[in-house]
């Protein structure tokens, strides 16, 4: 969709060290509308590194990886109560979230439905000339109560103005 929208849009690509993307998904990342950035989820400067190399691509953005849930926290490798990763000071990325206002579309279009989700989003990115939309991929076609994400593919088709 990123790679045939008519508007002027970059997608950021978030991976954490478990999610590293294979050749097929990195041959499809155009370096003028695709950029791959680092999901730190324990170490960020381990994973920044396994990232580039595996990639063989520049890093230059992170988000941080967070979880409330103290199951998932022990599965992150994390300690009892500490619900996202600790970035060092001097660690050289960008936090991409403080360069770039986010908007959640995955959450708002489980609590509105797509016509309001759609509204919502275009007056939000008229508001934030240099915001971005944010969402998770495995909510594109699926929705899920206990986190309260809705599936986007349709309000993401809209809003990038793509026929399929």
């Amino acid at each position: 969709m990123i790679n045939e929208s008519p508007k002027e849009v970059m997608a950021y690509w978030f991976f954490t060290p478990y999610t590293i993307p294979d050749k097929k998904m990195l041959d499809l990342l155009t370096p003028d509308r695709d950029e791959v950035a680092l999901h730190v989820a324990v170490n960020p400067y381990r994973e920044w590194k396994i990232l580039e190399n595996e990639t063989n691509r520049r890093v230059k953005y992170y988000t941080i990886h967070g979880t409330s849930r103290l199951l998932a926290q022990l599965l992150w490798g994390r300690k009892i109560g500490q619900k996202k990763a600790k970035i060092p000071n001097d660690f050289p990325l960008e936090s991409f979230t403080d360069k770039f206002p986010n908007y959640i579309i995955d959450y708002d279009i489980y609590a509105y439905g797509l016509e309001v989700a759609k509204q919502r989003a275009e007056k939000w990115l008229k508001e934030h000339e240099n915001g971005a939309l944010a969402f998770h991929p495995e909510w594109l076609f699926k929705s899920n109560e206990r986190s309260r994400r809705g599936h986007y593919y349709e309000l993401l088709k809209a809003l990038l103005e793509v026929q399929k």
